[in-house]
């Protein structure tokens, strides 16, 4: 339940996800906390051990937050088309851009390097 307080706080209701998934699904079925989170799950999932460090920012402009960020881990195995074994390491970058209202987010433009991603996991060429 507290897990559940804690998403509902830190994304409102209306919050929605603008982004190019790496499963190919429309970002547009991510909104709400609900949404966010299964967002972060799906990720988790992939990738158990990824760890995040921020190369730029976070720079604040008004209602937006923008950070240039690399992710570093491991394939936990079986993603779609990939060739790679499981436990391949990887690393891929992506800037973020989130607008914030009221203190939560509302938008989260996410701008990741899928097609490295999906080079490392030998799902293209």
């Amino acid at each position: 339940m507290e897990r559940q307080g804690r998403r509902a706080g830190l994304a409102a209701p209306e919050f929605t996800v603008h982004a190019a998934l790496i499963d190919g699904s429309p970002s547009s079925a991510l909104r709400g906390p609900d949404g966010l989170a299964a967002m972060i799950a799906q990720i988790r999932a992939a990738f158990p051990d990824l760890t995040f460090t921020t190369e730029v920012g976070p720079l604040r402009d008004g209602d937006f937050l923008i950070g240039r960020w690399r992710a570093d881990g491991h394939d936990a195995g079986g993603f779609p088309g990939a060739t790679a074994a499981a436990g391949t390491p990887i690393t891929f970058t992506g800037t973020d851009i989130l607008r914030l209202h009221d203190g939560r987010l509302v938008e989260y433009w996410l701008n990741g390097d899928t097609l490295d991603l999906l080079r490392q996991l030998g799902a293209v060429a």
